[in-house]
């Protein structure tokens, strides 16, 4: 099943580089950020039939100072989460249609779940992760996340490069992945890694005092081994 970009309206937002002198600003608001007044709700969607079972919580963000860019991005959300729900929908009809037209032996219900989970909500950054798993037939089912990093203050969708501006703090974070992948490498398929790796569409999220970079299922390693988290202190 090809993938869908949840949140590719976000460009929307803006995109841009934070500066590389100096301590990286973001960094100082991942480690010492006050609590955001902003909250994070949901709207909560279910369906259980013959054809498929789907389970779907869509965040929606609220209390940002501009409403404009806040409409824009929960639009963006449920939008982004409702292609998935039409796409398996119409996925589940198809394939039901040929296993009564004899084509396949039988049919199992395709199924969706859709959950989130905010990671960091402090210092005018938000952080949340979407967390998509997808079954439409065969051996297993597939989980795909999507991050979202933001910053309130401007509305900016946060990119890799904001956080990793220059060659020494990538330099960092791919020592991370590097040592883990040494002491583990029963479990990857690669055998060393350096920040020549990193995409500039790098996946990642903002925690407590951390920067967390992730690898999809089959990006570096065996669908058996899971998604891959890495977590660099930024304290």
């Amino acid at each position: 099943m090809r993938g869908i970009a949840l949140f590719l309206s976000l460009v929307l937002l803006g995109c841009g580089v934070a500066g590389a002198s100096g301590v990286n600003p973001y960094w100082e608001r991942i480690s010492h950020g006050l609590p955001n007044n902003t909250l994070v709700l949901e709207h909560h969607y279910e369906r259980h039939d013959s054809l498929v079972t789907m389970n779907v919580r869509v965040p929606q963000i609220w209390g940002m100072t501009d409403s404009e860019v806040q409409a824009k991005l929960n639009e963006a959300l449920a939008s982004g989460v409702q292609a998935w729900v039409d796409e398996i929908a119409s996925a589940a009809e198809i394939f039901l249609e040929e296993v009564e037209a004899g084509s396949f032996p039988n049919y199992l219900p395709f199924t969706l779940w859709v959950d989130y989970e905010t990671q960091y909500n402090k210092g005018g950054l938000l952080s949340l992760v979407v967390s998509i798993y997808a079954y439409t037939g065969g051996a297993h089912g597939m989980t795909h996340w999507e991050p979202l990093n933001l910053d309130l203050t401007t509305g900016r969708h946060l990119t890799f490069a904001d956080l990793f501006p220059d060659k020494e703090s990538r330099s960092a974070m791919a020592e991370v992945v590097e040592a883990r992948i040494k002491a583990e490498p029963e479990i990857f398929f690669l055998e060393g890694f350096d920040s020549s790796m990193f995409s500039e569409s790098q996946t990642f999220y903002l925690r407590e005092g951390e920067i967390v970079v992730f690898f999809g299922l089959y990006e570096i390693a065996p669908y058996s081994s899971g998604i891959q988290e890495f977590a660099l202190p930024v304290r």
